[in-house]
């Protein structure tokens, strides 16, 4: 799923240091993934670029807990796929490896176009959810072909080195700053309209990355750089 579109637009920012920051709630009841960078403003020396939630469905499937997406999800363009990739990855860690479903309730195009990817990678593979379970759904299935074709699907990711190196490199990024609990809440929190505002601003946001994100790379950070 990481493709090389996908890394390159990683490599375009590496000098404003892109970082991860996973949050596990209550138990694995909830699950937060959110990428960000060094970005100094009037208000924070960082900005958020990507983040997605997920909360824990009361049925198993097949002795595997299942999530689903929650809350508002989104990721500047060119980011989705990494945001998306870096969530499966800690989905695997869960409970011997969790399952994810679609959005209960909205399915975005670009959601869409992440699920599709995610279904054509040799990374990832997926189990058709049976109709007697309560993660089942039919709220698309007469409204629109492409949607009903993911929402009764629970993801999985099958593991990939590549992969691995490339969220291991986000987690350390972000390990290497030490952040204070306000720092890190501050980074969530500025996550949390983040699907709405990019959906708002999305023709800004496609011009900035076929720009090169040169926006996002005003800032310097003063670490040595990692091999990216």
């Amino acid at each position: 799923m990481l493709d090389p579109k996908s890394i390159e637009n990683l490599k375009a920012i590496s000098s404003v240091n892109p970082s991860l920051l996973v949050n596990h709630y209550s138990d694995d009841l909830r699950l937060c993934v959110t990428l960000y960078i060094d970005k100094k403003n009037q208000y924070s020396d960082f900005e958020t670029i990507g983040q997605v939630s997920v909360e824990r469905s009361e049925e198993k499937i097949d002795g595997k807990s299942v999530y689903f997406v929650t809350d508002t999800t989104g990721a500047y363009p060119g980011f989705g796929s990494l945001l998306y990739q870096s969530l499966m990855i800690e989905l695997s860690k869960v409970d011997g490896g969790a399952l994810l479903i679609s959005d209960r309730e909205n399915v975005t195009q670009s959601a869409l176009g992440l699920y599709k990817k995610m279904e054509s990678s040799k990374d990832f593979d997926f189990i058709d959810i049976d109709n007697s379970s309560s993660n089942y759904s039919d709220e698309f299935l007469y409204e629109d072909s492409d949607k009903s074709s993911i929402l009764n699907k629970a993801y999985f990711w099958k593991g990939n080195e590549l992969d691995l190196k490339y969220h291991d490199i986000l987690i350390s990024n972000h390990r290497k700053k030490n952040l204070t609990l306000d720092q890190m809440e501050s980074i969530v929190e500025d996550g949390d309209l983040l699907g709405e505002w990019v959906e708002i601003n999305l023709d800004e946001l496609i011009e900035l990355r076929d720009r090169g994100f040169d926006n996002l790379k005003c800032f310097k950070v003063s670490e040595p750089e990692m091999e990216y």
